[in-house]
């Protein structure tokens, strides 16, 4: 009768990170989109299964939203959580920095010997890296990187672990393949060392004399072996260099070209020689033979062997970042103030 009527409610904060048609599986799992979400990863990366990325879907979407108390006996509300000021864009829980810090997490696993513990932290980098935000193309960069790592480490692990799982005695044929394929895995210089001394150590105890001094000339042409930490190392890899030439032969015949590339089959642990045939996983970037298409990637968990996909999508502008003097002057403003305990 008075003419008044209420305002028209705005859009929720959940369509707003929408709104402009957000590509990330982040942004649709923090407004409580989990099936967009699932959709997204599934054109991306061609994922057989979320059960891997459970908890980092749940953990996206707790991050995002805050439950701000009210008066007794009233419900809490609902507060985003935004990564800036005008509340575009939700909180991501995976960043850069954190997805690095899981891969020290993986290489630490590893120079400890613990294969399991390391295939386990690769798990988790696979599981966080599709709810990873990077606001930088540099960031971005970098994500494909740690991806990329995770990758080489998991089928390292693979590969040692069949290793330890056959005898010498039954299958030296075997054995001494899979030493020798796990120093072609990209692995961080000081533990490809540790890969060379294996593979020249288990040839030379099994008299193949040629394999053994090929893997000791490579230890000793990588320039890190050169520090203290390898010296031992280095000096048994210098004693095999003259010993095996004297013998200079191999007796055990060994489907092994360390001249011709190639990539480790992620099923068969084989090695797949430059020009043959072979499928990828369109997550974690696996190669596997033809008669692998369609399973379950075994590095990455969760991917569709030799699908067609678009890609890993990690990149969401920060537009609302603030400039540097901002965000000085921010800092200075509240250094005085102890943050509270998370």
């Amino acid at each position: 009768a008075s003419g008044w009527a209420p305002p028209t409610p705005g859009p929720g904060f959940a369509s707003r990170w929408l709104g402009s048609g957000s590509s990330l599986a982040a942004d649709h799992a923090a407004a409580g989109g989990f099936e967009t979400a699932a959709d997204l990863l599934r054109r991306q990366l061609g994922l057989a299964t979320l059960a891997p990325l459970e908890d980092a879907l749940l953990a996206t979407r707790q991050a995002a939203v805050a439950a701000v108390p009210t008066l007794p006996g009233l419900p809490p509300v609902a507060a985003p959580v935004a990564a800036d000021t005008a509340a575009t864009r939700p909180a991501a829980p995976v960043s850069v920095t954190s997805l690095v810090n899981n891969l020290r997490d993986v290489y630490t696993a590893f120079q400890s010997g613990s294969f399991p513990a390391t295939s386990a932290a690769c798990d988790v980098v696979f599981s966080r890296i599709p709810l990873c935000a990077a606001t930088t193309r540099a960031e971005e960069r970098e994500v494909k990187e740690v991806l990329e790592s995770a990758r080489e480490y998991k089928l390292a692990c693979l590969v040692e672990l069949a290793r330890r799982a056959v005898n010498p005695a039954e299958d030296p044929k075997r054995v001494l393949e899979l030493a020798a394929y796990l120093t072609h895995c990209r692995l961080q210089p000081p533990h490809r060392i540790l890969t060379l001394d294996l593979a020249m150590s288990l040839s030379f105890k099994l008299k193949n004399f040629a394999s053994a001094e090929s893997f000791a000339q490579r230890l000793l042409e990588t320039p890190e072996a050169t520090g203290p930490a390898f010296a031992p190392r280095v000096a048994k890899a210098q004693k095999v260099v003259s010993r095996a030439q004297a013998m200079g032969r191999n007796t055990v015949a060994i489907d092994y070209d360390p001249r011709n590339p190639f990539e480790i089959c992620g099923a068969s642990l084989t090695p797949v020689y430059r020009g043959q045939p072979s499928v990828t996983s369109p997550f974690s970037g696996a190669r596997y033979r033809p008669e692998f298409a369609g399973e379950v990637c075994r590095i990455d968990g969760c991917a569709t062997v030799g699908e067609e996909t678009t890609g890993l999508v990690c990149f969401r502008p920060d537009h609302a970042r603030p400039s540097a003097s901002a965000a000085a002057a921010a800092a200075a403003a509240a250094a005085p103030i102890s943050s509270p305990p998370a």
